[in-house]
């Protein structure tokens, strides 16, 4: 499912926006049992190398050019895209990470 949306999640989504995507992605993972996401966040953090208190939306936008911390409702339209993509990055090297991944 994952790979599908990346390839086209304007037809997913409307607008199309980095809160509309981790909204979709919020909505799948809940509607799985929690299974699709369950320990991204930590996974997150330890890339980052520290401890932290924000949820995995601000988490990937830390590693957006100057990184650090970034409210995910209030990304400028110019970082949209690389919100995006950089969140679909991550997120697929958070799944290829997992045990049973292929």
């Amino acid at each position: 499912m994952f790979k599908d949306f990346r390839r086209a999640p304007g037809m997913c989504v409307w607008p199309l926006s980095f809160s509309t995507v981790v909204a979709f992605l919020n909505g799948c993972d809940f509607a799985l049992g929690g299974r699709t996401l369950d320990g991204f966040r930590e996974w997150l953090v330890g890339r980052i190398g520290r401890e932290s208190g924000y949820a995995w939306p601000e988490l990937v936008l830390w590693f957006i050019e100057p990184v650090g911390f970034k409210p995910y409702s209030e990304v400028p339209a110019e970082l949209e895209p690389v919100a995006i993509e950089t969140l679909f990055r991550l997120l697929e090297e958070f799944i290829d990470s997992q045990p049973g991944s292929s």
